[in-house]
């Protein structure tokens, strides 16, 4: 059916096979180049380059695709590594404490990105990968930490107070009710691997932004170090041709955010 993948038989015989044993030696293999080619990367950065790129490469996800292909098929090291002058890819890499929170308020928004004015158009992906506190002793409640990221707009009611309001949602999107089962079955609660996406192509009404991390303890358990994670935020034009990259980059400079590009390893082409 040419669904498999081709090989040769110790018959000499073309044969055809499917299975996980096929994209372990390629997945690992990428892997691989990603932490040698990145300076510095930990193993939560590595994944998250791994699997934001996957999700980039293959567009919005379903859950019968998510359980059926994972986040999809990453393209090469060097797709991976690079940024197109339309989109801008922001990392976040720290520990977080329990019972506190991580907010970037102003998030950057490319003023190109305003088709109006507090109406933005865009395409948002993000990609969180953490390393959860681990107790087997639970069964199928083993990991006892979990964060929870929000990328979304801020708002002030008559009475002066800010609200924040979610605008990317996971990938795939939370079907049925918000009840404990459906988060974890569809909505990656106590996952340590999550993807958010959303593509706005008609513009939302949005003003200022934030960025908030926060990280969820099981009933009864006390988190004692503090919480690494990755988080890899891509803002990108849909039309493809905006300066989004110079923009966001112009922005968070007037930010004081102190940011800086990845140290990558240069390579020897033979």
């Amino acid at each position: 059916t040419q669904s498999g993948v081709l090989s040769i038989a110790s018959t000499g015989e073309i044969v055809e096979d499917v299975g996980t044993s096929f994209a372990t030696p390629l997945v690992s293999a990428l892997s691989s180049n990603i932490a040698n080619s990145v300076m510095g990367a930990s193993p939560n950065l590595t994944k998250a380059l791994l699997i934001h790129s996957a999700a980039m490469n293959s567009g919005v996800s379903t859950p019968e695709l998510l359980h059926n292909r994972g986040f999809g098929v990453p393209p090469d090291l060097d797709s991976i590594l690079s940024c197109p002058p339309w989109a801008c890819t922001m990392i976040f890499e720290f520990s977080l404490r329990r019972r506190t929170e991580y907010r970037k308020f102003e998030f950057p928004i490319p003023p190109s990105l305003h088709v109006a004015r507090n109406k933005v158009r865009a395409n948002f992906l993000m990609t969180l990968v953490y390393d959860p506190e681990l107790d087997a002793s639970y069964g199928s409640e083993y990991c006892r930490t979990n964060v929870e990221v929000s990328l979304g707009t801020v708002k002030r009611d008559k009475t002066g107070k800010y609200h924040h309001e979610k605008q990317v949602p996971e990938d795939p999107k939370l079907r049925g009710s918000a009840y404990e089962a459906d988060l974890i079955e569809s909505g990656f609660k106590w996952s340590p691997v999550k993807v958010y996406r959303r593509e706005i192509n008609n513009g939302i009404y949005a003003d200022r932004w934030q960025l908030i991390l926060r990280v969820l303890e099981r009933s009864g358990h006390a988190c004692l170090n503090p919480q690494s994670l990755a988080l890899i935020i891509t803002i990108s034009d849909p039309d493809k041709y905006l300066p989004v990259y110079d923009e966001t980059v112009a922005l968070m400079n007037q930010l004081g955010w102190g940011a800086y590009d990845l140290e990558i390893q240069s390579r020897l082409r033979m």
